[in-house]
């Protein structure tokens, strides 16, 4: 398979996909070796030979990312579309708001899930983990359940 098929194998990011998208676009990143780029963790070498590549690989890692997002999406990072870690700082930090009322409505629409007439067990269980991995992402780091009490008290 050409890369490009890969690319377009992802479907772009909307307000309602950030957590599978963003499992799309980091096994995308990994396979095309931008992902530690990506990340931030990687930096720009000294030695010139080695800087060179380095920037095409920023280059086509702006150039993934920026192909990847709706139109709608692409107001987050404007201004940052040469910096890669910049981009994908800026979309977590939208679609990742580790703040109660995030939560609560992550929990709202886990609670109401309910099975479609037409649809599969499997299906179910798929949109079950999702849910479940948008309100795992969605608690910052020490958060227990004496936390998730007061946060509940305080919403009801």
């Amino acid at each position: 398979m050409h890369d490009a098929d890969a690319s377009k194998r992802i479907k772009a990011l909307t307000k309602d996909n950030y957590a599978s998208w963003a499992v799309d676009f980091s096994a995308l990143a990994r396979s095309k070796g931008f992902y530690r780029l990506l990340k931030g963790t990687e930096t720009r070498p000294q030695d010139p030979d080695k800087a060179e590549d380095w920037d095409t690989r920023q280059e086509k890692a702006a150039g993934e990312l920026m192909l990847s997002l709706s139109e709608e999406q692409r107001i987050h990072v404007k201004g940052k579309e040469d910096d890669p870690t910049a981009m994908w700082d800026a979309l977590q930090a939208v679609h990742q708001q580790k703040i109660p009322g995030t939560r609560f409505n992550a929990f709202d629409d886990f609670f109401a899930l309910r099975k479609r007439p037409e649809e599969s067990l499997s299906s179910l269980i798929a949109r079950v983990d999702t849910l479940y991995a948008r309100i795992k992402d969605l608690r910052p780091p020490a958060y227990t359940l004496d936390s998730l009490d007061q946060e509940l008290a305080c919403m009801a």
